[in-house]
């Protein structure tokens, strides 16, 4: 497992990435109000051990930038992402005969529990294992993240865990800016000419929603 550029410098003190985009924004208030974060779990076959998934996960961590970050307001109250590279990734670990099939109940509790905006990461992970199959649960604030992405990330570290090379990933722009919507262009906007671009393939995985949380089966 390795990363296959420069690893990020570790910050010294926090540093400010960006202000959430509206979108971002927007599921921020809202899962103030009520928990609106969700849950993607991959089932894989084969053995592993808790140390491969725990420095997998560390290596995803590190090539998604926004897996270390918390939400905080600045001077004009507006909110803005604050990256904290020493805050890991939170992982809670099962050991047992047949824990593989509690994974439905353990993603429900991990629904029932909200995230803090202000801690980071705003992604935790549970790691139900057995000896030859285990299953993973990654859990994320809505803000930084939808189901396809985590997809994407689960792919990401399927790959760590299989020891294959992964890349660094820039700090990814608000979904207006990407659109090129501003305040004043938001009624018409259009796609900017530097998104007109070929949308990255999906992996091929089978998703699965069901109430709010999505399934997924993988083997490596």
């Amino acid at each position: 497992m390795k990363l296959t550029q420069q690893e990020r410098p570790t910050a010294t003190t926090p540093t400010v990435l960006r202000p959430l985009g509206s979108f971002e924004e927007f599921f921020w208030l809202i899962d103030q109000n009520r928990p609106v974060h969700f849950a993607l779990a991959a089932q894989v076959r084969g053995p592993t051990t808790v140390g491969r998934w725990r420095g997998a996960l560390d290596l995803v961590q590190r090539r998604h930038p926004f897996f270390s970050v918390c939400i905080e307001k600045n001077g004009n109250s507006h909110p803005h992402f604050r990256l904290e590279t020493a805050a890991s990734i939170p992982l809670r670990v099962l050991q047992g005969d047949n824990v593989v099939q509690r994974w439905e109940s353990e993603l429900e509790l991990e629904l029932s529990i909200p995230f803090n905006a202000r801690q980071a990461p705003l992604v935790r992970a549970v790691l139900l294992h057995e000896a030859d199959q285990a299953v993973c649960i990654l859990v994320a604030h809505h803000s930084i993240a939808d189901g396809l992405s985590i997809a994407f990330a689960i792919r990401d570290l399927l790959q760590a865990l299989s020891g294959s090379s992964i890349h660094l990933l820039p700090v990814i722009p608000a979904h207006e800016e990407v659109l090129g919507v501003t305040g004043s262009n938001a009624g018409q906007a259009e796609p900017s000419k530097e998104s007109n671009t070929t949308p990255p393939a999906r992996p091929a995985i089978y998703l699965r929603k069901e109430d709010s949380a999505h399934a997924l089966r993988a083997c490596v």
